[in-house]
């Protein structure tokens, strides 16, 4: 975590919710990627927004304050095990 001051002086701090994700997905042979979020999946993310909001919180934050983006995959993890 980094604490940045914006120009108001206020600081910012952010987060990332990050799981062990289940090992779906595909890559296709038009190198297209398809990486579904699974319902465990989603309830993980969910939990983790919560305790993420919850540190936030306990650090200073305002409740009202924080922001939380929507879902979004940052590395397709389980599109292509090697061995399987």
């Amino acid at each position: 975590m980094q604490l940045r001051p914006k120009k108001t002086g206020v600081a910012q701090i952010g987060m990332m919710t990050k799981i062990v994700d289940e090992p779906v997905g595909r890559v296709g042979s038009d190198a297209s990627v398809s990486k579904p979020v699974t319902d465990r999946d989603a309830k993980r993310l969910k939990r983790g927004a919560a305790l993420s909001a919850k540190i936030l919180v306990k650090a200073g934050a305002d409740r009202q304050s924080i922001v939380m983006s929507r879902t979004q995959g940052a590395h397709p993890g389980g599109t292509a095990a090697i061995g399987k």
